[in-house]
């Protein structure tokens, strides 16, 4: 049977970013955070990101951002929020 992966990414408007699906955070500046997740490494890039909340037991963490630049999710990388719908 097919291992099941069930997470999120979300980035709104006002600059809070939530993921689910967390096994550990690597490391996080304020220009940079990696994670991983049930399906790899994640980065997001952007300016003054600071994490909000992380819930260990449920896997999921809420950042701050005054600006997102990039995200590189599970390999693959998407500049600004546009291409992450495209």
């Amino acid at each position: 049977m097919a291992e099941e992966y069930r997470h999120t990414l979300n980035i709104d408007k006002d600059g809070t970013i939530t993921l689910s699906g967390v096994t550990e955070i690597v490391s996080l500046t304020d220009s940079e955070a990696v994670i991983m997740t049930d399906r790899g490494k994640t980065v997001v890039k952007g300016s003054k990101l600071s994490l909000s909340k992380l819930d260990k037991e449920q896997g999921r963490l809420s950042m701050t951002s005054e600006g997102v630049s990039s995200v590189t999710y599970g390999g693959q990388r998407r500049s600004g929020l546009k291409s992450l719908f495209s």
